[in-house]
């Protein structure tokens, strides 16, 4: 009784399942200057305080990014699945930290202050959707905390897109 009690324990917490979190923010800039900032890789850790750096392969088109949080460091590879400019990027881990997202570029008029001159003709609408494979056990936990968790992650991708918007302009 007591080896199984253990499996059945080493699988709850071994196994893993799906967390997504979305979120939506409007920044007064083109679809395109929006699109070349944020689809250039290596700029993220200029507004994302926890990641610590990303590296591209050029050749391959792989990067891996490494990410250090409350003294813990984690590192994945990840590939770009579908690049439509100035639309959208889907991409899925290959390795490590699983993960996988699409973020949409939308143009957007009410999202620009006619008066802004750095708005020409159109703000844009980004649209995020992050989804990441957790151990069941951390699963089960943020699951529990309900709109508690959400609400952080939710917060933690609005601050990032607050930081983009700051380099930018």
């Amino acid at each position: 009784p007591f080896l199984l009690l253990v499996v059945i324990v080493l699988q709850t917490v071994c196994d893993a399942t799906w967390m997504e979190s979305s979120v939506q923010f409007s920044v007064q800039s083109s679809p395109d200057d929006v699109f070349r900032l944020y689809s250039n890789l290596t700029e993220h850790p200029k507004w994302s305080p926890w990641l610590e750096r990303i590296d591209v392969d050029n050749n391959t088109g792989v990067s891996q990014w490494t990410l250090f949080y409350l003294g813990l460091r984690y590192s994945w590879y990840a590939k770009n699945t579908v690049v439509e400019p100035p639309r959208m990027i889907q991409w899925e881990s290959i390795s490590g930290l699983p993960n996988k997202g699409k973020i949409e570029f939308i143009g957007d008029r009410l999202a620009c202050n006619s008066s802004s001159p750095v708005c020409e003709d159109e703000g844009t609408l980004l649209k995020l959707t992050v989804s990441y494979n957790l151990p069941l056990a951390a699963a089960v936990v943020l699951r529990a905390l309900g709109p508690v968790a959400d609400t952080f992650i939710q917060r933690l991708l609005v601050d990032d897109f607050r930081r983009f918007e700051s380099v930018l302009m």
